[in-house]
């Protein structure tokens, strides 16, 4: 039997909010929704909404409890988040940012897929940034308009998850 992988900081294998207790998770749900959330608009239509901690963490009682996106994300799924390893391979599922902002916890923007086809995502978003600053939304619409991204659901989207479904549904990437 091959012993999992573990993160070379926390030495965890999973991540906390998957293996968090449902009281942990329910207090950090109410904490997270008196956040007063900072909303910019990005690359998707919906602007992403983001926690005032600037690293994204969830404090609660004075410690650091969990990054908000990983909250949300178990929120959307459920039970497949605790598949999600804290140390990842190329073929692991990870939480995904449709929308390219890391901490992100507009539930609209995320979805579960392999970290190969998350980090095929960072080129999409690095030209989607650059488009953005240059001529703005319109801009971004238009380049993914001409077929630009090939990742489904496509960089910048926004991913409706049946709220039923437990697995992450298939991701086709066919590269940039």
């Amino acid at each position: 039997m091959v012993e999992a992988r573990k993160h070379n900081k926390s030495g965890a294998e999973h991540l906390t909010v998957a293996m968090a207790s449902q009281g942990a998770v329910q207090r950090w749900s109410t904490t997270l929704a008196a956040q007063k959330l900072r909303e910019v608009l990005w690359l998707c239509e919906s602007p992403c909404k983001l926690i005032p901690a600037s690293d994204g963490r969830l404090s609660a009682k004075g410690r650091k409890a969990c990054y908000a996106y990983q909250l949300v994300a178990r929120e959307k799924f459920g039970t497949a988040v605790e598949q999600i390893r804290a140390s990842k391979g190329q073929d692991d599922t990870v939480i995904s940012h449709l929308c390219g902002t890391r901490n992100c916890v507009e539930s609209k923007h995320l979805v579960l897929e392999p970290k190969r086809t998350n980090d095929e995502r960072t080129h999409c978003h690095f030209v989607m940034g650059n488009v953005f600053r240059a001529t703005g939304r319109h801009g971004v619409k238009q380049l993914l308009d001409l077929g630009s991204c090939t990742h489904l659901p496509k960089c910048g989207d926004e991913d409706e998850v049946d709220p039923s479904r437990t697995t992450p549904a298939k991701r086709v990437c066919l590269g940039m």
